[in-house]
């Protein structure tokens, strides 16, 4: 084990912080270190040793990894050339096309590379992509930085021009036995479940969300429940418990029969590193118990670690890797004594027996014991990489985990019939679609509760979880511990500084966010308890409704007193759809000639913005100047107590020149640039008239058209300085 953790710290400082040399010096060290912890004859030495040796271990791994097999794909990056990609899985549907997953051949080297193309074919396992394209580099070093690809082993992602060919397979081969058994499960599960649960089949069985609506995902995860819909140690062992039924429990008969289930489930899973974890420590409980040895959950995580690591040692840096290894590490360290705390007197009383009551209350304790055991390691993961804390998930959890066992025995079974009696399989469906809509009611009704989910994006949630979290080792630390004191803590310090979050925003006399949402715009304004948002749409997908949600949500807004669309474009209007799942919107703000929307069909009330219209409040008025001839967009004007901002969408300079020939605007605290930075936008007779003091840019990272460097040089000519999304991410203008 503690070699497991000194090897697992050298690969995380080999793709977080040490690179290359400098890594391999730190490794010689460590084995220098080890060899004089050899000679001390006591227990910190040994340990420190096996950590020593992890060290050098791992760290010499990762630099021969990058030395001589990733510096290989690194030196073909942003050459553009002709490339031949073997095909290895079905190709999924992106906005601009397809994308598919591959291995390239580089200097004799095999990578896998993602290949995305405007085409609207389809690829199969066994075909062949040969085409012009650019590579990208995923790792550390690349020239965008590293990306959550390299945690997938997918070091290479490749963009391809239009001029390509395709060699297809005349038929599949049999090493892609797995890829093509996955498509077969997944076409016979959209032909047996119901539309609305047919999401939710998907992604319990294999992990699949691409048809999970974004509201159930968002519910999901709100409510504490995500990891049910993503393939990871819960699913495995409901597997395996199939497993033992099957077997009787027979030691030899459960290993002949385990260890290729869980082969074979991996595979079609895509050997992510949770299930690879979960099934390595499945497969090693078998072992122990065909062997007649004792089964330690420690020495089995750390196999299964060093097992993800040496295949791939930048597995460190995976999302999945991270969450799946610190739930077990919460249980190993945490829920014996959770447990023992809850299971006692009274509890203890009632949990004695074989009655329905007292089975209710072990599977209770034990439910509430795992869950917040695997919670205390996870919540900084979670609120680290997605700005979210869960603060019902045991009750979630305790209101569905029970059936989710049942639900994943009845979507294998309705998908095995599928195969043999179709029939059969959709009358079963439809029954287990009864218990998944449960589980999707309770994850809907735990989510719209305020509050059950707190987001990082408040500083006062932030400085409430690093409190939690130093209050806890204090706890931890104690000798006399009382429990319920540190929880009453925990929740007193939780409701202060919801409580400081909610009240803020009304201590401003305006507030302004501009949200980082890449190549696209989401801009909140408010002033005297009014909020209004102007667009809602970007080039980071998802990611840009979750900004705008969390945003909201976490100062308590749950409506919107409008909703303002500038231009009718995908970078302005791609995420409304997935915000008005969550946040509701009392009228819609449109520029007047435009249908081209799917918001249209909604039951928000429209106004069609043909003439200037003015939207007022005590202490703030939005002026919306209407369309241009020949213009498609409106331009906002916000002005609240010594502050006049204006947003003038995508017009270009003579869309501007229109506006100031019409109206007389007043000088200005900040401007928008408009078209996100574009060159042919924020003229110079804009910035002359309105004088801006600062000017706030909404553009994505490593972007190479905007901000653009005429629009840079002008705003440098009048001396104006520049806010920008991309580098100082997400804006708050308040005053």
């Amino acid at each position: 084990m503690w070699f497991a953790v000194g090897f697992t710290a050298a690969c995380a400082l080999g793709a977080y912080l040490l690179f290359d040399n400098f890594l391999l010096m730190i490794a010689l060290l460590c084995l220098v270190a080890f060899v004089g912890c050899c000679f001390v004859k006591n227990k910190p030495a040994k340990i420190a040793a096996a950590i020593l040796l992890g060290i050098f271990v791992g760290g010499f791994s990762m630099w021969g990894y990058r030395t001589f097999y990733l510096d290989t794909a690194k030196t073909a990056e942003s050459v553009t050339a002709v490339r031949r990609v073997e095909i290895t899985d079905y190709s999924r549907p992106t906005q601009q096309g397809i994308s598919a997953d591959g291995k390239i051949r580089l200097d004799g080297k095999s990578y896998k590379i993602r290949v995305y193309t405007d085409t609207v074919d389809t690829f199969s396992p066994g075909d062949v992509f040969i085409g012009s394209m650019e590579l990208r580099f995923t790792g550390a070093g690349g020239e965008k930085g590293a990306s959550y690809h390299q945690g997938d082993g997918i070091f290479l992602l490749g963009y391809a021009e239009k001029e390509s060919t395709v060699v297809r397979a005349e038929r599949i081969p049999n090493k892609y036995f797995a890829a093509q058994l996955r498509q077969k499960i997944l076409n016979c599960l959209d032909s047996m479940f119901p539309e609305d649960t047919l999401g939710f089949a998907r992604a319990l069985l294999l992990g699949e969300t691409d048809r999970l609506s974004y509201k159930a995902d968002v519910d999901f995860q709100r409510s504490g429940i995500r990891h049910v819909v993503a393939v990871s140690g819960l699913h495995i062992s409901i597997l395996f418990s199939l497993v033992y039924l099957v077997t009787v429990r027979q030691r030899h008969l459960t290993l002949l029969l385990g260890i290729p289930v869980l082969l074979l489930f991996a595979a079609i899973a895509g050997f992510t590193p949770s299930v690879v974890r979960a099934c390595v420590m499945q497969g090693l409980v078998v072992l122990a118990l065909l062997v007649d040895r004792e089964y330690d959950p420690p020495t089995a995580l750390s196999s299964a670690v060093l097992v993800i690591l040496i295949a791939n040692p930048l597995t460190v840096t995976s999302v999945s890797f991270q969450l799946s290894v610190g739930c077990i590490v919460g249980m190993f360290l945490f829920s014996g004594k959770i447990h023992k705390f809850l299971y006692r007197g009274k509890i203890r009383s009632l949990g004695k027996g074989k009655g329905l009551l007292s089975s209710c209350v072990r599977w209770i304790v034990n439910s509430v014991s795992i869950s917040v055991s695997a919670t205390i390691v996870t919540v900084p993961l979670s609120a680290f990489y997605f700005g979210t804390v869960s603060v019902l998930s045991v009750l979630t959890n305790i209101l569905t985990l029970w059936v989710v066992s049942t639900i994943f025995y009845g979507v294998m079974i309705a998908c095995a019939l599928g195969f043999l009696w179709p029939a059969a399989g959709k009358a079963l469906a439809w029954c287990v679609s009864w218990l998944m809509r449960y589980v999707m009611l309770v994850a809907d009704w735990i989510s719209a509760i305020p509050f059950a989910t707190v987001y990082t994006q408040s500083v006062y949630i932030l400085a409430w979880l690093i409190f939690a979290y130093v209050l806890l080792a204090v706890f931890l630390i104690c000798k006399k511990r009382k429990p319920l004191e540190f929880l009453c803590c925990i929740a007193v310090s939780l409701a202060i500084c919801i409580t400081c979050s909610c009240v803020e925003p009304y201590l401003d006399n305006y507030r302004v966010t501009v949200l980082d949402v890449g190549q696209g715009q989401c801009i909140l304004l408010q002033s005297d308890g009014k909020t209004y948002m102007v667009d809602c749409g970007g080039s980071y997908g998802d990611s840009t409704s979750d900004a705008a949600i969390q945003q909201l949500c976490s100062q308590g807004v749950t409506k919107l007193d409008g909703l303002i669309v500038t231009e009718i474009a995908e970078e302005h209007t791609n995420a409304m759809e997935n915000l008005m799942t969550q946040i509701s919107v009392k009228r819609l703000y449109l520029p007047k000639g435009n249908d081209t929307i799917p918001l249209l069909d909604s039951n928000v009330p429209i106004s069609r913005v043909g003439e200037d219209m003015v939207l007022e409040g005590s202490g703030f008025q939005i002026t919306l100047f209407a369309p241009e001839d020949g213009e498609s967009g409106m331009c906002v004007l916000f002005q609240a107590k010594k502050c006049d901002i204006l947003i003038t969408g995508d017009r270009d300079k003579a869309g501007e020149a229109a506006l100031l020939r019409r109206t007389r605007l007043p000088k200005l605290e900040f401007l928008i640039a408009g078209d996100h930075g574009g060159k042919n936008a924020t003229g110079t007779e804009l910035l002359g008239a309105t004088e801006p003091k600062t000017v706030v840019i909404s553009s994505a990272k490593n972007s190479y058209r905007t901000p653009a460097k005429e629009l840079l040089d002008r705003l440098d000519l009048y001396g104006i300085p520049v806010l920008r999304t991309d580098r100082q991410g997400t804006l708050i203008l308040r005053g």
